[in-house]
């Protein structure tokens, strides 16, 4: 399968056909436009979750694997008509070529080169170069899996190589598990005032011409500041704090904030600098975050409301990292979040 380039811009004609970026900060999916998608700065995913865990005690990988994998069955359901389902279920066609069109759609998305190696009845063996995260790519390969054989998989990996690891997933018939799904709110649209200027060819914004698409290896990385970026959900992020603080209690909010805040501290963030901020709200709406509607930032403190907002908790620590690398300064955060996705927030340097 080819990643066709649009001629004027360049950008895969799949990214601009499969997603739509609206006037609301948004990014939906052009044939779902309730199903929300970002598209999202990932080299600090994985040190997120690794700091998280050193904070709390335990590694969070099982969760993290457990929510891409509801995220991908959810979102492969919507992708795969009940059509195709019937046809696949009667064996009109071989699994095989489902699980290639999948691994298609996952290099799209930026999750890295996907190969299929074996596939039996019982198992299949894939092969994944440079995943964006580990316990991430792992839940899309078990979730693509439930999608089409509807039942519950399991998976083993190992390292091959460097950056090149080898999953083994077979059915492990636990279909009480199986019958579990994320809750994923339906994004309802807001009519906003984000102008993109937008490509005349295929209609996706021309600030995507900023990214070097590198499908066909399954990567796509900033050029400005070579940064990987992923076409994600934040039903994946969101989804899995939520379920931490209501397992683990209410400092996992913190605890987020804190590691994001120390990452971008540490240079793991591609966002212009604060005092740029019609460039600032225009990366944020590209990446689907939402439509910023007011940004102070001053010495004494940094203020900010985000119409339509996702991953609340990552912007924050965001902004927090940002407000004590440019006024070299620790500070405080405060923050509200109504049921409509306004966001709210307040930094303030301690006292």
């Amino acid at each position: 399968m080819e990643y066709e380039p649009c001629l004027e811009c360049g950008v895969p004609q799949l990214i601009t056909s499969s997603n739509v970026w609206l006037n609301s900060g948004a990014i939906v999916q052009s044939n779902n436009t309730f199903r929300r998608i970002g598209f999202v700065d990932s080299d600090n995913l994985d040190p997120l979750y690794k700091g998280i865990a050193a904070i709390i005690g335990f590694s969070i990988d099982h969760l993290v694997m457990d929510i891409s994998r509801r995220g991908t069955l959810d979102y492969g359901k919507n992708l795969l008509t009940p059509e195709v389902l019937a046809l696949l279920k009667a064996k009109a066609f071989g699994l095989e070529m489902v699980i290639q069109g999948m691994h298609y759609v996952a290099q799209s998305n930026g999750l890295g080169e996907h190969e299929l190696v074996e596939i039996k009845e019982d198992y299949s063996v894939i092969r994944i170069k440079k995943p964006f995260s580990v316990p991430l790519v792992l839940g899309t390969v078990i979730g693509g899996f439930e999608v089409v054989s509807e039942q519950r998989y399991g998976a083993t990996y190992k390292e091959v190589e460097p950056e090149v690891f080898e999953v083994i997933t077979s059915p492990s018939g636990d279909r009480e598990e199986f019958t579990k799904r994320i809750p994923i709110k339906a994004y309802i649209h807001k009519e906003g005032d984000i102008e993109f200027a937008r490509c005349p060819t295929c209609g996706g914004p021309k600030a995507l011409m900023d990214f070097d698409w590198g499908l066909d290896r399954g990567l796509i990385v900033n050029k400005r500041t070579q940064k990987r970026m992923v076409v994600m959900g934040p039903e994946i992020q969101d989804p899995l704090f939520a379920e931490l603080e209501k397992e683990l209690g209410e400092s996992i909010p913190e605890v987020v904030i804190a590691v994001q805040e120390d990452l971008v501290k540490s240079g793991f963030h591609s966002m212009p600098d604060l005092e740029n901020v019609d460039d600032f709200r225009t990366q944020l709406a590209l990446r689907g975050i939402g439509n910023m509607q007011e940004m102070k930032s001053r010495p004494k403190g940094l203020t900010m409301r985000i119409e339509n907002s996702s991953c609340h908790l990552m912007v924050i620590g965001m902004m927090k990292g940002l407000f004590d690398k440019t006024y070299d300064v620790a500070s405080h955060a405060e923050w509200e979040i109504s049921a409509d996705g306004e966001l709210r927030f307040e930094i303030t340097p301690e006292r």
